[in-house]
């Protein structure tokens, strides 16, 4: 949730500079906080650190730090953002498509070559789509790779990847 706030705030501040605060406020705690020894934590509690950040984590803090980037020129934001958009795309991504966990505690989960939408767009394509923004040739290929894999089941049910649908429209036209 801190990683939308983020996004939404930086966003808004083309519409009202007051909003800067709060989005500096949540990029502060982002990197003081939930970045550990270059990793991104879960969540923190009471003093306590939830280590096993997922796909959805990563995907939207570097949407979000990315954001902030762009509406503020801050470029710690769009470094971190770049080094754990690394980190994702090494935990999360294969040739054969996408994982929700870097260690699934179920052994028979097969990794897949997008994620469906949820409550929230596909963690797998929020990632892509910020790939994108990133100026790094081997990150883009990995995107444009992972966005060029055939999806079936989308064939079947289109209604359950409509983030898909923007990342090819991004994809194609450059």
């Amino acid at each position: 949730m801190m990683a939308q706030a983020l996004s939404a705030f930086s966003q808004a501040i083309q519409l009202d500079p007051a909003y800067r605060r709060r989005a500096d406020h949540l990029q502060r705690f982002l990197l003081t906080r939930l970045v550990r020894d270059g990793h991104l934590m879960k969540a923190m509690a009471h003093g306590q650190f939830f280590p096993t950040a997922e796909l959805e984590d990563y995907a939207y803090v570097v949407q979000g730090l990315l954001d902030h980037a762009d509406a503020t020129g801050n470029r710690q934001s769009r470094d971190l953002a770049g080094k754990l958009a690394h980190i994702a795309w090494q935990l999360f991504w294969s040739e054969r498509g996408w994982k929700y966990e870097a260690r699934p505690l179920l052994a028979t989960l097969q990794a897949e070559p997008a994620l469906t939408d949820g409550a929230l767009y596909s963690p797998s394509d929020v990632l892509i789509l910020a790939t994108l923004r990133l100026p790094d040739p081997e990150l883009n290929r990995l995107a444009r790779r992972a966005a060029s894999l055939r999806l079936p089941a989308m064939e079947r049910d289109p209604y359950a990847y409509p983030t898909r649908v923007r990342l090819l429209t991004r994809v194609s036209t450059g």
